[in-house]
């Protein structure tokens, strides 16, 4: 099946999107880094940790070209896990979830 229509890539890719835009998740570009060195085992220059934008496009692109299909299952549940562990951290130190992470939640449940 071609990557291009596969809804499983879409989501990933979709999912690590939202997930690396988000400034409620990670509030500094370089708490991006942990994130896509535990998920996607991968290191890049600083100089891309500066722009969201262009950290996003590289993930993505590795994403699309270099995770198996039957990869995908397990990136999303390392992305569910990260951001779980992440939520119980900042849930100790902030009671208040912002709107933002609540939709985030309830997409990865549905995964």
């Amino acid at each position: 099946m071609n990557k291009g229509v596969n809804k499983y890539y879409k989501e990933l890719i979709g999912l690590n999107t939202l997930v690396l835009f988000s400034k409620d998740i990670f509030k500094n570009n370089s708490d991006i880094k942990p994130f896509i060195k535990s998920v996607y085992g991968l290191e890049f220059r600083d100089y891309l940790y500066k722009s969201r934008t262009l950290l996003v496009a590289r993930v993505n692109k590795h994403i699309y070209q270099s995770v198996p299909e039957k990869e995908i299952p397990i990136k999303l549940k390392l992305i569910k896990n990260f951001y779980s562990q992440e939520n119980t951290d900042q849930e100790k130190n902030k009671r208040n979830r912002s709107k933002s992470e609540d939709n985030l939640s309830k997409w990865l449940d549905r995964i």
